[in-house]
């Protein structure tokens, strides 16, 4: 998409243009990024703190009790949710969920929360999170077990009530986390994230599989969502050549460009969007200046048209110029890294945090990189919070003796 502009001259968004200079920096931002990104995952690999952060993310267990908990949860807030709004909203528009739940006028340009921002967003996050991590914990756990028992060739219990269980919350997931009320991206994490729970990739031939279908997604079948996000809306096809000239979904590198424009004419924001996005948790109510999403921000006068995304590279160099984008990717890298070391170390038979974490982190973390990241981290956040939730601490849980060292005594 971006080459496709570039060469072109022409732009999804607005007919901006933007001159040479500008489009180099934009670039050289990004290959900033990304080299930070991949020193921060080499000093990952050198460092001996790995092996104690693997330790430690694989010390708290998800407790199969409370897994059931959160799944009857998920069940009933999906029944109740859809008997409130109707059945109707849950396949409708986007937008038409977007006013059932937030207040949004679904024929507007932008969906934004209402006036009751903090119980709305609540509400939102309990009927998404709750059926979809209840079902992806349980499945994911099911296959945990039958792994370990085709390791001790021991026969697998088949329960029949287990199943109903699933089939429960299959239906729920169905009405409260479908690809025609939700956003795009979210669907995408929680199809990915199921996926990975139940299909394994443990061999090259499944992750060139699974490479595929991402890319065909992300070129066909993203843009054709975009067809229930309000009322009315139909398909519309078109030669990828032009999608990548003309349709805002493939606006990812214009809104780079608009970054650097920003910062021309305006400077820094110096960490303002940074405390934004820590404290996103935070009401307008309570803090009247909060700042609001860097999409929106660089966007100016067009913000009430289009709710902007911007990747975290952008992000990056707005609050703080390219060294603060080198640092922010390299410590995103960092982190990355010592899950994804973390999971390789994963107890067999157990289903530890850094196990559950890491398919979900991989499945959702395009939702953190495509950004904005302050309204991203606050859908998110209620994803790491439940799931800490359903994890215990206790040395009983953990069968692996070096996982089972007291977190005193790693620290040591």
């Amino acid at each position: 998409g971006a080459l496709a502009n570039t060469v072109s001259q022409q732009f999804p968004l607005f007919h901006q243009t933007f001159n040479e200079g500008t489009q180099v920096s934009a670039l050289a931002t990004i290959i900033v990024g990304l080299v930070g990104y991949e020193l921060g995952r080499q000093i990952c690999r050198a460092h001996r703190t790995t092996r104690k952060a693997g330790q430690l993310l694989n010390v708290p267990t998800v407790s199969p009790r409370r897994i059931a908990i959160l799944g009857f949860s998920g069940m009933c807030t999906a029944v109740y949710f859809t008997a409130k709004f109707g059945l109707a909203a849950r396949f409708s528009s986007r937008a038409t969920q977007a006013q059932a739940f937030l207040g949004s006028q679904a024929g507007s340009g932008s969906i934004e929360f209402g006036p009751g921002d903090p119980s709305a967003s609540i509400q939102q996050a309990l009927d998404w999170v709750l059926p979809f991590l209840g079902l992806y914990l349980l499945l994911y756990q099911r296959r945990t077990h039958r792994d370990a028992q085709e390791r001790e060739a021991t026969p697998a219990r088949r329960r029949f009530w287990r199943k109903v269980f699933i089939l429960g919350l299959i239906g729920a997931v169905i009405l409260a986390d479908n690809p025609v009320s939700n956003p795009r991206a979210q669907f995408g994490g929680v199809a990915i994230a199921l996926l990975l729970a139940v299909w394994a990739l443990n061999s090259a031939r499944r992750v060139r599989v699974l490479a595929a279908i991402l890319v065909a997604s992300a070129l066909v079948l993203y843009p054709l969502a975009n067809a229930f996000r309000y009322t009315g809306s139909g398909f519309h096809l078109a030669p990828l050549n032009t999608e990548f000239r003309t349709n805002a979904d493939f606006s990812m590198f214009q809104q780079e460009l608009n970054a650097q424009v920003y910062v021309a004419s305006h400077g820094h924001t110096w960490g303002r969007q940074l405390l934004g996005t820590v404290f996103s948790w935070v009401p307008r109510s309570d803090w009247p200046g909060k700042p609001g999403s860097t999409g929106n921000l660089i966007l100016g006068v067009y913000a009430d048209v289009l709710p902007a995304s911007l990747s975290i590279f952008g992000w990056a160099f707005v609050d703080g110029g390219i060294v603060w984008v080198f640092l922010v990717l390299a410590g995103y890298g960092w982190a990355s890294g010592s899950l994804e070391e973390a999971y390789r170390r994963r107890p067999l038979g157990r289903l530890s945090f850094a196990a559950a974490a890491t398919p979900l982190f991989a499945a959702f973390q395009v939702l953190l990189l495509r950004g904005d990241l302050l309204p991203e981290a606050g859908q998110l956040a209620p994803v790491g919070l439940a799931l800490i939730a359903v994890c215990t601490f206790s040395r009983r849980a953990s069968p692996d003796r070096a996982c089972a060292q007291s977190w005193r005594e790693l620290i040591e």
